[in-house]
């Protein structure tokens, strides 16, 4: 499979990641100063609201994203990752490989495919079946791979949200994230939800999930905020000549 080049202004650095700690009974999301803001990480078996502004590019959510996922594939965690309409599968590996063996990546992520039957590569999941029975199958494959085998590893379970409002319509996708999220919280995982400007089910997601953070633009830099779990708004960035690159957050706006 080809891959296209990096833009310029995402992550170019490379190297091993070397994982943030969980404390107990949350998940550090890989940027220590969030971490602190969050009293230590996100609940396990809790559901997060990334919620973007207009102003918002795809690949600034991955100050967020990025970390998160790299410290969970580095503790032995796996990823399942519906991806944007803006986002291709293979441009997203590419950023990720940053962080991640290629391996460990493959083996350990699954991209559901809505336009497949086959799998073209080992990280896809086809989506297109024949009937219940067989996506069923294919769901349960697909999960026994990012659990690694191990039916107590829990996984983040990545959900950007525009994707399945299109393809389902607001109220089978918001039922389908609602049954997403009891389902982290039974099982003790992660849920990272994006949430698009303009979404019919905005509303209904957020009601639903138990944390909630606010990403914007500001005079050219990016800032976060806590609505729920609240922390004032800071700028959140790339610290340079760090390799992998991380994030930290700037004093309170």
């Amino acid at each position: 499979m080809l891959f296209r080049r990096t833009p310029p202004g995402t992550v170019t650095a490379t190297g091993p990641w070397v994982p943030t700690h969980d404390p107990q009974g949350r998940y550090s999301t890989g940027t220590p100063p969030l971490d602190a803001l969050l009293g230590g990480g996100f609940p396990k078996g809790s559901t997060v609201a990334l919620d973007l502004s207009a102003r918002v590019r795809t690949e600034q959510t991955d100050l967020v994203r990025l970390p998160l996922i790299a410290n969970f594939l580095a503790l032995g965690r796996g990823l399942l990752a519906v991806l944007s309409r803006e986002e291709t599968p293979a441009s997203f590996r590419e950023r990720a490989l940053r962080y991640v063996p290629p391996g460990k990546f493959d083996a350990r992520v699954r991209i559901p495919d809505y336009d497949s039957r086959v799998a073209r590569e080992p990280f896809l999941l086809p989506m297109v079946h024949s009937d219940r029975e067989e996506a069923q199958r294919a769901l349960l494959t697909a999960e026994r791979a990012i659990r690694g085998g191990n039916a107590q590893t829990t996984y983040l379970d990545l959900t950007t949200f525009d994707t399945l409002e299109v393809l389902q319509g607001p109220d089978l996708a918001a039922k389908s994230f609602f049954f997403g999220a009891q389902r982290n919280r039974d099982m003790g995982g992660l849920g990272l939800v994006i949430l698009q400007p303009g979404l019919v089910a905005r509303e209904r997601v957020l009601n639903v999930s138990t944390h909630h953070l606010r990403m914007d633009v500001s005079n050219g830099a990016v800032t976060l905020e806590g609505v729920r779990s609240a922390f004032p708004r800071r700028s959140i960035a790339w610290i340079p000549g760090t390799e992998p690159a991380r994030a930290s957050l700037g004093p309170d706006l």
